[in-house]
């Protein structure tokens, strides 16, 4: 009977560990996949946000001008600088192109106008699988939301994730992050690298409205935050919409509350 019972508790006493050991095991085989499964492309990323860099930040002072000064799109007014220009067939409700043409018929000058949703708006999408065409994506993003874990880096506008790129990105994943932290982050970043266009340096409006400008070779595209649009204005040739003219054009900027 005692050999018996020695067995018994000898068996109990081996069991535990090798329960625990067991258990350890299997946490680290479901961390393991878990982390190559959600695994951030940082070498793509950080070229993405190399490309995304704030250079520079001007304050504009909205001056008000007479009626008959102004183009009107909508709620949005500016100064008609665009008596010269020519506007083009592919309009709609909320977007206008104007041409300026040479004397040969060659395209000068292009001006757009249009609105869009704001990015962090496009973050904040119940159903982020909407916003790929990658299969494998899809089934990761599929019914995900990543709006808690926005407020958790302080990310509650487009300037405010502008601002947050310029950081250094966060450490990789181990078996000591959270399950939800890597399927937030992974979608978090590769919605950034989706969503957010390339531009060569970025600079930020303040005063009295808020925004940022994307520039590129040809290419300046002024985005202004208000009513929870984002109001682009789009110049192309920079021979001809110089800086100091797209200067003094923003401060015209007139965007009448909805």
């Amino acid at each position: 009977m005692k050999k018996k019972k020695n067995k018994k508790a000898f068996k109990k006493i081996y069991l535990i560990p090798l329960s625990i050991i067991i258990c350890i095991f299997l946490y680290l085989l479901v961390k393991c996949f878990f982390i190559n499964y959600y695994k951030v492309d940082y070498k793509q990323i950080k070229k993405i946000i190399s490309n995304l860099k704030i250079e520079d930040t001007i304050t504009v002072n909205t001056k008000q001008l007479n009626e008959e000064d102004y183009l009107i799109f909508n709620e949005v007014k500016l100064k008609n600088v665009f008596d010269d220009f020519t506007l083009g067939e592919n309009n709609g409700e909320n977007f206008k192109e104007y041409f300026l043409y040479d004397e040969n018929e060659n395209i000068k000058a292009t001006f757009m106008m249009t609105k869009y949703s704001p990015f962090i708006t496009v973050l904040k999408k119940q159903d982020l699988a909407l916003f790929t065409s990658d299969n494998k994506d899809k089934k990761k993003m599929k019914n995900m939301d990543i709006s808690n874990y926005m407020k958790r880096i302080n990310v509650n506008n487009d300037i405010d994730l502008l601002k947050y790129l310029q950081k250094p990105l966060l450490q990789e994943n181990n078996i000591f992050t959270h399950i939800k932290d890597m399927k937030d982050k992974y979608c978090f970043y590769k919605l950034i690298s989706i969503s957010l266009p390339s531009s060569k340096s970025i600079t930020l409006i303040e005063g009295d409205y808020n925004g940022y400008i994307f520039s590129n070779d040809n290419l300046k595209e002024v985005n202004i935050l208000k009513n929870n649009y984002r109001y682009v204005f789009t110049f192309i040739k920079l021979d001809y919409f110089t800086d100091e003219y797209l200067k003094e054009l923003l401060h015209t900027i007139v965007i009448e509350d909805l």
